[in-house]
């Protein structure tokens, strides 16, 4: 293999950074181009008077995945940023003087349970009994597969896997077969939300999502997330990769089928490969960082009129809720929506949390990692497989590594 294949990597959010640095560790001379003025695509962060706020994901879930990327490289998460579990990890308020703490402790939260709804512990182990396994097949068997075809999928072994992990249930019904108390109903199917879908339309399968949540637990990195952005950028300039701020890539030039070179405002820049990804302290003293999520319509009207409506009404439900005002002492304020994932990220319809993983586009069903027409052009990021939210943008990115360099192996040797 020669050192001097040159690959270009588009975008540095999660996918892009972690397809950059394997790359780069297996020798490739790799150069990531990014369109904003700093790393971390979605995870950015943004500074003013003093807060600090990330831009995109708030949850650090599946600390295996992290654990995992980082050892590739010979470090541990320790070594870039401290991370604490938090207890509770999270709370769910229902209405006024109504609230919910997830408890870190399995004890704690069969006893929650318990509460909720009598004998509902028992059932709630076998409920994550089941999500652990499924987890297990899920990360063992289907996340680190390019899912090119179907074929990938013919295998006895995995056919009897599928319906053992329920792929053909809903996650609305798989959960309503343990549990009748609605409170405990929404706990389980919350992170449904994380993979941009709805209970009724998710398999069963993402129930695993469960023990990621309720077992492995929610965790912080001290500093915020963007302090995952810093470690895999240190990472992969360690690896000797080069990244281009404020290079955002007007075309990518094709021949025959082949991407030779790629078009930025800067200059053309020649490529022997392309993957493209594109599509702490918070506050000063005395004051403190809120971050507010509304899913909407993406055809919603975005303009200012309306962002002021829906920010109205947040505000009137948390005082409400919590009982504590706080709009006449906001410091700093942001509205971020369509429009601004549309500009900044060229999102589609400024969509957050990609395609919503429901069964019809789920592995082999997503939008393809490889390129139906360029032949040295591979897809990684939320948008293909494995799939939204962060720990599968670092193994999307991986997966789209792997391709990338069978691609090149297969070439060099003909």
């Amino acid at each position: 293999m020669s050192k001097k294949q040159h690959i270009i990597v588009i975008g540095s959010g999660f996918a892009g950074l972690s397809a950059a640095s394997v790359l780069a560790k297996n020798g490739y001379q790799v150069t990531v181009l990014e369109k904003n003025d700093q790393p971390g695509g979605r995870a950015r962060l943004w500074e003013k008077d003093g807060f600090k706020f990330d831009m995109g994901p708030s949850w650090y879930w599946m600390p295996d995945v992290f654990d995992d990327y980082f050892a590739l490289f010979g470090k541990k998460t320790s070594d870039f940023y401290d991370l604490k579990r938090l207890d509770p990890g999270y709370q769910i308020y229902f209405g006024k003087n109504d609230v919910m703490e997830i408890p870190a402790s399995m004890q704690k939260l069969e006893q929650l349970f318990e509460q909720e709804e009598p004998g509902s512990s028992e059932k709630l182990r076998d409920f994550l009994k089941q999500a652990a396994y499924k987890y297990k097949v899920g990360m063992g068997e289907y996340v680190f597969r390019p899912s090119h075809s179907i074929t990938e999928f013919i295998d006895f072994r995995l056919i009897k896997e599928s319906f053992r992990i329920q792929m053909l249930t809903s996650m609305s019904k798989h959960v309503r077969e343990y549990f009748k108390n609605p409170k405990l109903i929404k706990l389980l199917e919350f992170p449904v939300l994380f993979l941009g879908a709805t209970p009724q339309n998710t398999p069963a399968m993402y129930s695993m999502m469960n023990h990621a949540d309720l077992v492995l637990g929610t965790w912080y990195p001290m500093g915020g997330m963007n302090e995952l952005v810093k470690a895999m950028v240190k990472t992969a300039q360690e690896q000797g990769v080069e990244i281009k701020l404020n290079h955002e890539v007007l075309k990518i030039e094709a021949e025959k089928g082949k991407a030779k070179y790629v078009i930025t405002k800067h200059g053309i820049i020649n490529a022997d490969f392309v993957i493209a990804g594109a599509d702490y302290e918070h506050a000063p003293e005395g004051c403190e960082n809120l971050f507010f999520l509304m899913p909407v319509a993406p055809d919603l009207q975005d303009d200012e009129a309306t962002r002021e409506h829906y920010f109205t009404l947040m505000l009137d439900r948390f005082e409400k809720i919590t009982g504590q005002e706080i709009r006449n002492n906001i410091v700093v304020k942001r509205s971020y929506a369509h429009q601004d994932f549309i500009v900044d990220y060229h999102s589609y319809k400024g969509n957050a949390y990609g395609l919503a993983n429901t069964l019809k586009q789920t592995a082999f069903f997503k939008p393809a990692m490889k390129s139906k027409k360029i032949k040295n052009l591979l897809f990684t990021g939320q948008l293909t497989v494995p799939g939204p939210g962060v720990p599968p943008s670092i193994i999307s990115g991986q997966v789209a590594a792997q391709e990338a360099q069978k691609i090149l192996v297969k070439e060099a040797s003909r």
